[in-house]
């Protein structure tokens, strides 16, 4: 009896040493596999939204248009290249405004103002979605061609 118990109290605490040594070895996994994805955010541009006005303005003699004023800023360590915002607006009728409003790019730890105005037709806006979207390399339009 005593060398059953002295057994399963070996088994044990090899089973314990060994799930020990998987947690420990998996736990540095992770940490370098965290490490390798935070170097690549931190070495990327990244555009924030801020101070950011948005004004349905239906008045004035210019028609209906989404008045949007504010900065962009690159919040990232490089520079952010073909930018652009994408502004997606509705109104009672549906969809009044899905558009690009393409502001070129932002230097790393710059921030760009912005004010423009869209146009659109119908009844108030009721809800707006505005997202800023760039590339991490300058990247030529599909018809240009270097030349020497």
């Amino acid at each position: 009896m005593n060398r059953k118990i002295v057994i399963l109290a070996v088994l044990c605490v090899v089973f314990i040493l060994t799930t020990l040594g998987s947690v420990i070895y998996y736990n540095s996994v992770i940490d370098e596999l965290n490490a390798e994805l935070n170097s690549q955010v931190v070495s990327r541009a990244n555009l924030v939204i801020d101070d950011l006005n948005v004004e349905d303005d239906r008045g004035g003699g210019l028609g209906n248009n989404l008045h949007i004023y504010g900065r962009v800023y690159n919040t990232g360590e490089k520079n952010a290249y073909n930018a652009y915002l994408h502004i997606v607006a509705f109104n009672a009728e549906g969809e009044a405004i899905d558009s690009f409003y393409g502001f070129g790019g932002v230097v790393a730890g710059m921030f760009l103002g912005l004010d423009f105005r869209l146009d659109y037709t119908g009844s108030p806006l009721e809800v707006w979605s505005i997202m800023p979207i760039w590339t991490d390399e300058l990247a030529m339009p599909m018809n240009s061609t270097l030349s020497d």
